[in-house]
């Protein structure tokens, strides 16, 4: 049967550093990118594995989606797959079309994140025998119904709990911020870890949360940001998104320390907005570049454990903490130790770091309120 639903498609190539800034216009309709080639044509006897990430939102978050990227551009170069970007632009009736479209235009392998995309995989996927889902940033309790898809959870939660550390002990008010974009158990896991790692540092400290409700809108993020300073955070945190783009602003303005998510986000300002990259002490890492990549090696050799979901931690390398030169210049020597410390006993099952997705809504309610400023 015939399922595939005609969409209009923007066709561009992605080069590097034009990635869409924040608060870019969402596009009317799903757009296109394809990557230059890196790797020569094929022979007849050759065909090239076909990859695509479809993006519930747009590229150009300098964080999540742009990390996930990276790691297919790195393995085009290094495996000679051929990949290609669907950005939706945050439109959730787009999303099982899409998948449907995607399913039926030769790609092998897609690769959505969490969110209805990786719920339109759980229904459409066995629709699709021949194509293989990577579905990414699940929880931890979503099921894998096919075999033709593998799924990836990270533990965030871990990453959360080191940048809070650090957060703690570089508060002078001892009061930390926290933007989230929409609040869902993912999110929520991050706040966990975020809470638990703050008070490793400081017993006493207050954290004050709000959320965006999405997950471009940096202005908002920026608005909220500011009103966490006026309760006397001193250190902001966003795992928005685009949105959190808004709170690396307020941070740079006001002259105070912004903790990044998922990438190295002192790196990727480094070169376009030095103000902004200076403000960024450290970021809690979700390398879900370097996972995709993994992935794809490991689907090369025959080692991808089709019909399985993983769950990635500190152990596996999956998640962490930004060590770059700013973070060496401005953490005391004496932090930066503890926070290894800190590190190797999650690393090595001595510590478990609390989870949003072990807690009930009541615990989960208690633990916030507890630490509001």
């Amino acid at each position: 049967m015939n399922k595939k639903i005609m969409a209009v498609l923007t066709s561009a190539v992605l080069a590097a550093g034009m990635l869409a800034g924040c608060g870019s216009k969402t596009p009317t309709t799903p757009t296109t990118t394809a990557a230059p080639s890196a790797t020569a044509a094929p022979t007849k006897a050759e065909e090239k594995l076909k990859v695509t990430y479809i993006v519930g939102g747009n590229l150009g978050d300098k964080s999540f989606n742009d990390s996930a990227w990276t790691g297919l551009q790195k393995a085009q170069a290094d495996l000679g797959v051929e990949i290609k970007a669907l950005e939706l632009g945050g439109d959730p009736s787009k999303q099982e079309p899409a998948i449907m479209d995607v399913s039926e235009d030769g790609t092998d392998i897609i690769m959505v994140a969490s969110g209805g995309l990786t719920e339109a995989v759980a229904k459409l996927a066995p629709d699709y025998p021949d194509v293989k889902y990577v579905v990414f940033d699940v929880g931890p309790t979503y099921e894998i119904t096919s075999d033709n898809v593998y799924g990836i959870s990270f533990k965030q939660n871990e990453a959360d709990f080191l940048a809070g550390a650090v957060g703690a002990k570089l508060s002078k008010s001892g009061v930390l911020g926290f933007v989230g974009g929409q609040e869902n158990p993912i999110i929520n896991d991050f706040l966990v870890g975020y809470i638990d790692g703050a008070k490793q540092a400081n017993p006493d400290v207050k954290i004050a949360v709000s959320f965006v409700g999405n997950w471009t809108d940096s202005a908002k993020g920026k608005e909220m940001s500011f009103a966490q300073v006026l309760l006397g955070a001193d250190v902001l945190h966003g795992v928005a998104g685009g949105a959190g783009l808004g709170v690396i602003e307020a941070a740079a303005e006001k002259k105070l320390w912004a903790l990044g998510v998922d990438s190295d986000q002192t790196v990727l300002f480094k070169d376009s907005d030095p103000a902004k990259a200076n403000a960024i002490v450290t970021s809690a890492l979700k390398n879900v570049g370097d996972t995709l990549y993994n992935v794809l090696k490991a689907n090369k050799d025959g080692k991808v454990n089709w019909g399985k979901r993983e769950s990635l931690g500190i152990k596996e390398g999956a998640v962490g903490l930004a060590r770059n030169d700013n973070y060496k210049k401005n953490v005391p020597a004496e932090v930066q130790k503890w926070i290894d410390e800190l590190e190797e006993k999650v690393k090595n099952g001595a510590y478990v770091v609390p989870s949003a997705f072990t807690m009930t809504n009541d615990e989960f309610v208690n633990l916030k309120n507890s630490v509001k400023p």
